[in-house]
């Protein structure tokens, strides 16, 4: 690429990797499997950057990030990443140690709850839990995760019910969230992905 591309990239990096690894660490509930997807999503994204430089690197980064999770997509060898991902996902410098925290810090809001919350998450099977997280973290409707998911809309709505009645069974009584659905407040936390149009 170009170095105003580049630049661009390392950029785009910069301000939106937490958003990454917070999507991540939901799909995963494993902070180094989280680090992992979200290296993998934007070395494809750096890969693609002329295509969806413009209006579509959210929405390539969030697919790498599923296909990634579900296996879709071959891992990419550490020695093929480019150099100016890593670069970029790190900086400015924060050490690998502390990415945890990042995380912590993006997803625990209700530390009273979490722990059952991401223990009940972590029992939903891999497409479930996907749905349940692009639906009430991403706000994602039932066309664009069953895109995500290569599968239907109504699979999507079924995926979504039964994660959403898991988790219901798992977890304490709480206040329903907004879509009222019968699933705790706590369950997702605002995704950082959703921000104003304006600053998109």
């Amino acid at each position: 690429m170009s170095r105003r591309a580049d630049r661009e990239f390392g950029d785009y990096v910069a301000g939106r990797f937490p958003a990454v690894l917070h999507l991540a660490h939901l799909l995963t509930g494993d902070p180094q499997r989280a680090a992992e997807l979200a290296e993998q999503a934007l070395a494809s994204t750096y890969r693609h950057w002329r295509v969806v430089r413009a209006d579509g690197a959210d929405e390539h980064v969030r697919a790498a990030v599923v296909r990634g999770l579900l296996g879709r997509r071959p891992a990419l060898r550490r020695s093929r990443r480019p150099r100016d991902v890593t670069a970029a996902a790190t900086a400015p410098a924060e050490p690998a140690a502390d990415q945890g925290d990042q995380i912590d810090q993006a997803d625990q809001a209700d530390q009273g709850a979490s722990a059952a919350v991401w223990r009940a998450l972590g029992r939903l099977p891999a497409r479930q839990r996907a749905a349940v997280v692009l639906r009430y973290a991403e706000e994602l409707p039932d066309p664009a995760i069953a895109e995500l998911l290569r599968t239907t809309p109504a699979r999507a709505r079924t995926l979504v019910a039964a994660g959403r009645a898991a988790l219901a069974e798992q977890l304490p009584a709480a206040p329903v969230d907004r879509r009222d659905a019968p699933v705790p407040a706590a369950t997702v936390s605002a995704s950082p992905w959703q921000r104003p149009a304006a600053q998109r």
